[in-house]
């Protein structure tokens, strides 16, 4: 079948994880601020965002799993989840403890013989195929969350098995057209994360939402995933078909507390577990050499 082909090339996704779609993971990583003296993000006024009927009820069910989690009641409502993910990196006492948390939360959001079987539905397709169609809904599925957001490209790093490109969509795929480089459409530039901006906290950035979801989607699903955020802007890029770098080896781990977020002004950075644990902030050498 012409639509089964070609699939990204595993061997060759970790060079995406560092070139990825113009130049936004180069800028997460050169910062031009202190962010522990200078408040991250943009300075501007936030955005209003118009949530929906369909919104609230989102809000709603996260608020929910959030809530079984902590074992307490969470408003469902943004102020409420926001609130609630500030407390979860406060209360779980390290970083590998806070993404374990919020893996579970994430399991939680449907039974788990749906995640397998929606797993397999994706095998049947290529990878440029899933990746694309992954990009395309999720502006629309996330906006309740991250706000704003629009489909770009995925990264100059991305190749594909077979070649250097694929079909431009399932109809070129079929009948013959045009194609594309790898990487085309499979990004998504969050404009200004609410959840960032709204916790002014990176390790919520980085241990509640980045890590979980990138190790759901390339572990669970199927469907690698990186996302590379920008303290700087508040901008987070997604790139479906990406494996992610290890977190000693990515740069949105290794940020310090921001200025103005309420964990570190009420907690130690030992305490809080900032983004990253002891262990995985030791240089792989060091690690060699004490085990």
């Amino acid at each position: 079948m012409a639509l089964a082909a070609p699939r990204l090339a595993p061997s060759a996704r970790a060079p995406a994880r560092r070139t990825r779609a113009r130049g936004h993971a180069a800028r997460a990583v050169h910062r031009s601020r202190d962010l522990s003296v200078d408040a991250a993000g943009p300075s501007t006024p936030k955005p209003s965002l118009a949530m929906s009927a369909l919104d609230a009820l989102a809000l709603k069910l996260f608020a929910r799993a959030l809530a079984r989690e902590l074992e307490s009641d969470v408003e469902g409502t943004f102020d409420g989840v926001r609130d609630a993910c500030l407390r979860l990196v406060r209360e779980s006492g390290s970083a590998t403890r806070t993404r374990a948390r919020a893996s579970r939360i994430l399991r939680s959001l449907a039974p788990e013989w749906a995640f397998g079987a929606f797993a397999s539905a994706l095998r049947m397709f290529p990878g440029w195929f899933v990746a694309r169609h992954a990009a395309a809904v999720t502006p629309a599925l996330m906006y309740w969350l991250v706000g704003e957001a629009e489909v770009n490209d995925g990264g100059e790093g991305l190749t594909y098995e077979g070649g250097g490109t694929a079909p431009t969509s399932a109809f070129a795929a079929v009948f013959g057209g045009d194609t594309a480089s790898a990487g085309y459409k499979q990004g998504v530039l969050l404009k200004r994360c609410r959840v960032l901006e709204e916790t002014g906290c990176a390790a919520v950035c980085a241990n509640v939402c980045k890590h979980p979801t990138q190790k759901f989607f390339t572990e669970e699903i199927g469907l690698p995933m990186t996302m590379t955020p920008n303290y700087e802007t508040f901008e987070c890029q997604f790139t479906y078909g990406a494996t992610p770098s290890p977190v000693s080896e990515d740069a949105a781990f290794k940020t310090p507390c921001f200025r103005q977020c309420g964990v570190s002004a009420t907690l130690k950075d030992a305490q809080c577990g900032n983004c990253m644990s002891p262990e995985e902030a030791q240089p792989r050498a060091s690690k060699r050499a004490t085990d």
